[in-house]
């Protein structure tokens, strides 16, 4: 595609050469004549194929200088196909998940798809946007954000509190604050479980009618937790993956683990204390490293008491309490005398 794009004399197949775009829409507004043919607007468009077409015309485009825009592309079009499908609409549900499913075919949509489109993921992105982290739970969701913040300025503007509290100030790219949806319900589950569940069952996060879909939500819906939780965790989350990676041997603290460390020892279980825990710069910062040191010391006792196993082999086992309660008050008892 991006090579038909970029070929002055070939641009002009690129409508025949390429699928085109597949977009379903909430609503259609009023058709209006222009100069160079009509306009209308669309309300809450998901991309459900063509996602690559539109990520490599917005790469080649913004590869050229602006002013040559018009005049190189005048005779290059792309097919477009909008089907107005109501969200409202019940009887519609059936056809919504069709389309999506038939014209993805060829890569493997599932119904993970239609699970992200849940009115509670929904309200996470806004919520999460509002405080300059970018959740995407449709596909097109990547683009349509780098296309709305092409520079990181309101995102950092929006965060920057939270950024210097948790250590994060060096997040300065708008990628740096795309979140994932299913890393962020693995965030969530380590909190509310385990960590085993959230590496193990990743698949099984956004499959509907599964019992760690309904619980996930349940503990997004829970009344007593706020979104300012929910963004803390996952913050508390970026703060460990960015131990991990500056410590000597790139696996501690394994993020998940340091999660559901926080919810063992420091909230008990309990969901209202995440904002207190983590109320200041100095509180996270004794939290992380209390347990970055436990699990340090805890990984090194795993392997000692499970010959031939590795890393990979103890985040992929169930949690030795004991261990874990042993490795955690040997490092209380160092950091008590410093």
């Amino acid at each position: 595609m991006k090579e038909t794009l970029n070929n002055p004399l070939d641009r002009v197949n690129f409508f025949f050469y390429n699928n085109g775009i597949t977009m379903i829409v909430n609503d259609l507004g009023t058709e209006h004549n222009k100069k160079n043919g009509r306009e209308f607007e669309v309300f809450d468009p998901q991309i459900v194929n063509g996602c690559q077409t539109v990520s490599t015309i917005y790469d080649t485009l913004s590869s050229l200088p602006p002013s040559t825009l018009d005049r190189e592309f005048e005779n290059t079009y792309v097919m477009v196909k909008i089907l107005k499908i109501p969200s409202n609409d019940s009887s519609l549900k059936e056809l919504y998940k069709n389309i999506v499913r038939y014209n993805n075919s060829q890569n493997t949509i599932t119904e993970k798809t239609f699970t992200a489109k849940s009115d509670v993921f929904r309200r996470i992105k806004a919520e999460f946007e509002a405080k300059g982290l970018l959740v995407c739970i449709k596909q097109s969701d990547k683009y349509t954000y780098t296309t709305k913040y092409k520079k990181p300025t309101a995102l950092i503007e929006s965060n920057k509190l939270f950024m210097k509290k948790f250590g994060l100030e060096e997040l300065t790219k708008v990628k740096d604050f795309i979140v994932d949806l299913e890393k962020l319900l693995q965030v969530f589950v380590s909190f509310d479980k385990t960590p085993l569940v959230a590496i193990q069952n990743k698949s099984k996060l956004l499959k509907q009618d599964d019992n760690l879909n309904s619980d996930v939500v349940k503990f997004i819906k829970n009344p007593i937790i706020t979104s300012n939780d929910l963004l803390y965790l996952y913050l508390l989350y970026l703060r460990a993956e960015k131990e991990k990676k500056k410590s000597e041997d790139g696996k501690s603290p394994n993020p998940f683990y340091l999660v559901y460390c926080f919810s063992k020892y420091e909230c008990m279980g309990d969901p209202t204390q995440i904002s207190v825990k983590l109320s200041s710069k100095d509180a996270i910062d004794d939290i992380v490293n209390k347990y970055t040191l436990t699990l340090k010391r805890y990984y090194r006792t795993w392997v000692k008491k499970n010959p031939g196993k590795e890393y990979n082999d103890m985040i992929k086992s169930q949690i030795n309490v004991a261990m874990l309660d042993d490795a955690k008050e040997s490092v209380e008892e160092v950091l008590a005398l410093l």
